[in-house]
């Protein structure tokens, strides 16, 4: 589960900066308040919910074509597909976090997952039931048909994000993984103007070998507003990184350690607030420390270990 976090955070760490840095202005961290946490829906509602995120992924699917996507249904099929797609079975509780960072986690009996934002009263986070999706590709598919590629995967990710209603015109691709049975996951991370640290707001979609959604992340929160120069250096906060593990002073990270804008989620009083902090990330992943994966420095105040992964 560590190494997975890391992961998800490394997917985002990827711009680089060119020549002279661009820092943005602004204060050492910004506290934002997101809503009023409801009370979990009733069952009505929660199906409700489902089912309507179920149509919108398979109008998407099954209705709106794309080049080098493959719709594999004729049009009679197409239409069955969408209308087939609104059943979603019971809701059950998997995880409520509500007192933590103010989300619900769904299961639905057909199969899909949801994640519910409860300040917002909207899902952040879906993965469709495998009966929703298209037969998975044979190996002969596989090595007759197109494979599926970073081109085609941004394709399909800005055209439904933008038929969720999201703006994705200053957001950028910052990792594509394509796994062993063709399906892929695209990241689509913020660009900001300090082009040197990267963004909390991310937006995640898995995409199965044809082209088709088959989940997504909506990790779009409030914009950053934090300023981004750094107070503790880099070499201070490799030092710093090196005491808390215990790493010799003469040995070197495989990889330098990038300034990350951390979001944390807390729940005060019944609300859900964000906190934005400039911080140091450093990859563990090579290092194979003991199965440690990411290891988060204070980039505001010295020796501040944030956390670790």
């Amino acid at each position: 589960m560590k190494r997975n976090l890391a992961l998800v955070l490394l997917s985002t760490i990827v711009f680089v900066s060119c020549g002279a840095p661009s820092y943005l202005e602004g204060p050492d961290e910004a506290r934002n308040e997101i809503g009023k946490i409801i009370p979990v829906p009733d069952g009505a509602k929660l199906v409700e919910m489902g089912e309507e995120m179920q149509k919108n992924i398979a109008s998407f699917n099954y209705l709106f074509d794309i080049e080098d996507k493959i719709n594999i249904l004729d049009g009679k099929q197409r239409e069955y597909s969408v209308a087939q797609s609104a059943e979603t079975g019971e809701p059950e509780i998997l995880n409520d976090n509500s007192k933590k960072d103010g989300t619900v986690e769904i299961l639905y009996s057909a199969g899909s997952i949801a994640k519910i934002n409860l300040a917002t009263g909207k899902i952040t986070s879906f993965q469709l039931s495998e009966l929703y999706r298209p037969p998975k590709a044979t190996q002969n598919e596989m090595q007759s048909e197109r494979a599926i590629n970073k081109t085609i995967a941004e394709k399909v990710a800005r055209a439904f994000f933008k038929h969720t209603g999201k703006d994705v015109q200053k957001y950028a691709v910052s990792s594509f993984n394509l796994s062993m049975d063709g399906q892929s996951r695209i990241v689509l991370s913020e660009v900001l103007e300090d082009r040197g640290v990267s963004s909390p707001n991310r937006l995640v979609l898995d995409i199965d070998f044809w082209g088709f959604v088959v989940g997504f992340d909506d990790g779009v929160g409030p914009d950053v507003t934090i300023g981004t120069r750094p107070a503790i250096s880099e070499d201070d906060a490799v030092k710093t990184a090196k005491a808390y593990l215990g790493i010799k002073k003469g040995r070197e990270f495989i990889n330098a350690p990038r300034r990350v804008v951390y979001r944390k989620d807390s729940v005060e009083n019944g609300k859900l607030y964000v906190l934005d902090r400039l911080v140091w990330f450093f990859d563990l992943i090579p290092e194979k420390l003991e199965g440690r994966a990411a290891l988060i420095i204070d980039a505001i105040t010295p020796n501040k270990v944030i956390g670790e992964q």
